[in-house]
């Protein structure tokens, strides 16, 4: 299903677990993958989430602040979305 998805819309796979690097912030992750697009002639990030909840609870817990830390140093929210938000936007492939 994935990849059939993938194709309809004209990305190749081209790399999983893809390890990126931002030395400035001295942080580093694995994307899920890296795919190009044929159309924009552009490389994608892929990134697979799963969850147990209907698309409505999902998206409300996936944009819920921390209760603890309701900040993130940056000054942004800290929830779900904007920390993979950060994860895929500043480092870079190693």
């Amino acid at each position: 299903m994935i990849f059939e998805t993938l194709k309809s819309k004209g990305v190749v796979p081209i790399a999983v677990q893809t390890p990126v690097v931002d030395t400035k912030l001295g942080i580093r992750t694995r994307l899920d993958g890296v795919g190009w697009d044929k159309a924009n002639r552009s490389l994608v990030v892929l990134e697979l989430k799963t969850t147990r909840y209907t698309r409505s609870v999902h998206s409300s817990r996936y944009e819920a602040k921390c209760r603890n830390c309701p900040r993130l140093a940056n000054g942004l929210g800290n929830c779900e979305k904007v920390v993979h938000g950060i994860q895929v936007s500043g480092p870079r492939f190693r």
